[in-house]
């Protein structure tokens, strides 16, 4: 089982621990079930008071380390095609359509070339032909490891700012959320490093 304190700093592992022994005492005393909404509530508004759009940021670095700069830099492991999925994403904060992926089918496969270490090119342009091929359902299996690996790492309700998904049910324009330009403000996304 992973260790819920993996990339805590000891003074927040301290303060959760102080919290968990609070929360025991409550429990022993025969308040914890009285006090239980009113924790939810604090814990919730806490948690709604959280900006990530002025506070977050996607971080790739020259090895193509996709890193969470707010959550202690943490890194997001995908295999190469997946992550060179994501990177493909990261470079189109507009969103791009699933049903035009062949148009950044060069795009994706300089992408795959820098980041994987597979010898056989000819074996590394087929993952590219078969991923952007207008019947092939690939695409969506790769987003679906995306979302798993965020879910894995960070509670839903953050994940899927940073995951690719589209504006609703069945949109075919999907995109990183927390990428998505104000409208006011496209600019401030021209000096993306990829």
């Amino acid at each position: 089982k992973a260790d819920p304190f993996e990339g805590l700093a000891e003074e927040t592992v301290a303060k959760i621990k102080q919290i968990e022994a609070q929360l025991k005492d409550l429990k022993n005393n025969g308040q914890l079930l009285f006090a239980l909404p009113v924790l939810k509530n604090i814990i919730n508004n806490t948690a709604d008071e959280i900006d990530l759009k002025s506070v977050s940021k996607i971080n790739i670095d020259t090895d193509f380390r996709i890193l969470l700069p707010y959550f202690g830099n943490i890194e997001i492991p995908l295999s190469h095609l997946t992550k060179s999925i994501y990177i493909l994403f990261y470079n189109h904060p507009e969103g791009i359509n699933i049903k035009q992926l062949h148009l950044y089918k060069k795009e994706l496969e300089q992408l795959y070339s820098k980041i994987s270490y597979q010898a056989d090119y000819d074996k590394m342009l087929q993952s590219i032909d078969d991923l952007t091929d207008l019947n092939s359902k690939a695409i969506y299996t790769h987003i679906s490891r995306i979302k798993s690996a965020f879910y894995k790492l960070m509670d839903k309700q953050y994940a899927d700012n940073y995951i690719i998904s589209g504006d609703g049910f069945g949109s075919d324009v999907k995109r990183i959320p927390i990428l998505k330009p104000k409208e006011n403000e496209p600019e401030i996304y021209k000096d993306r490093p990829l």
